[in-house]
Formats: structure tokens, C-alpha cells, sequence
């Protein structure tokens, strides 16, 4: 592994998680039933 791919897995991983949370977080703002 090269430091180039190392940093392009960083950046998809951190990609990925910004949006699982994004999601998470837009979920909240809704309102979640049941809290």
C-alpha cells in the first residue's frame, strides 16, 4: 500500500461515516418515534 491509497481509503471511510451520520442526525430532526 502506497501512502496515496492509504489516503484514498481515509477519505471513502470518512465519506462513508459523514453520511451514515448525516443520516442519523436527519432521522433525529424528525423525530423518532417512541423517545
Amino acid at each position: 500500500m502506497k501512502d496515496k491509497d492509504i489516503e484514498q481509503v481515509t477519505e471513502m471511510i470518512d465519506v462513508a461515516t459523514a453520511k451514515i451520520f448525516g443520516e442519523m442526525m436527519q432521522g433525529w430532526n424528525h423525530g423518532t418515534p417512541g423517545l
